[in-house]
């Protein structure tokens, strides 16, 4: 799990670091500034499968870009609105807080940091977005399916209607304007699969000298 911590004092962040990598977090980074942290969670590198922040712990209060603006941010990029923010401020924020939580923050921390209520938070909202993001992944996989689905029910009624056959070769015409074998077609377009035969009136027409012998067998066969 990977927790971005942005405060402007170094002492602080320091100082939390040092919590939540004694308590097990070991992928701790941190950013002093709100504009910094943009541009490190839209960086390549985060973007990169495995690499994403699972949580933000952001500070109310900073010079330029505060912790409200950055919220409102994040949440303005398709690619980080998921990501959990908890806000980290002191008591006489509160406005600060409501209008971090309409922006849509989830949670927040106060100052001075209460060592057991930080690790409760961060536990309870790590494991909220672990099942949200497996939640996620499977209505993913269920899209994947349905769009199968979908497909296989598009050739079916492909198959259904009328196919442009050549009176010739019997070659059909697909819907790009190619011309394909019958065979070569329904595989496509359908589960069906083909083993290739011949039949008694072509076996005696291309293959004569073996054709009453093999059909001989072939009858022997069937009794």
């Amino acid at each position: 799990m990977k927790i971005l911590i942005v405060d402007d004092s170094a002492q602080f962040l320091n100082a939390l670091g040092a919590i939540l990598r004694e308590a097990g977090y070991t992928d701790v980074v941190m950013k002093e500034s709100a504009p910094e942290a943009i541009e490190f969670l839209l960086s390549p590198a985060c973007r990169a499968p495995g690499s994403h922040v699972d949580i933000i712990l952001m500070d109310v209060i900073m010079p330029g870009m505060d912790g409200l603006e950055a919220v409102r941010r994040l949440k303005s990029e398709n690619e980080l609105r998921d990501i959990p923010i908890v806000m980290v401020s002191v008591e006489d924020e509160e406005m600060k807080i409501k209008q971090a939580f309409d922006a849509g923050a989830i949670d927040y921390i106060g100052k001075p940091i209460k060592k057991l209520e930080l690790m409760a938070r961060v536990r309870s909202i790590l494991r909220l977005k672990e099942e949200t993001d497996h939640r996620k992944a499977h209505e993913r996989e269920l899209e994947k399916t349905v769009e199968q689905l979908r497909k296989a029910i598009c050739d079916l009624k492909t198959l259904s209607g009328l196919l442009p056959i050549c009176s010739y070769c019997k070659r059909i015409r697909d819907a790009k304007g190619d011309w394909q074998q019958v065979d070569s077609y329904i595989t496509d377009h359908s589960t069906a699969g083909f083993s290739h035969s011949i039949c008694p009136e072509c076996l005696k027409e291309h293959y004569p000298e073996y054709a009453d012998d093999v059909l001989m067998q072939s009858t022997k066969k069937t009794k």
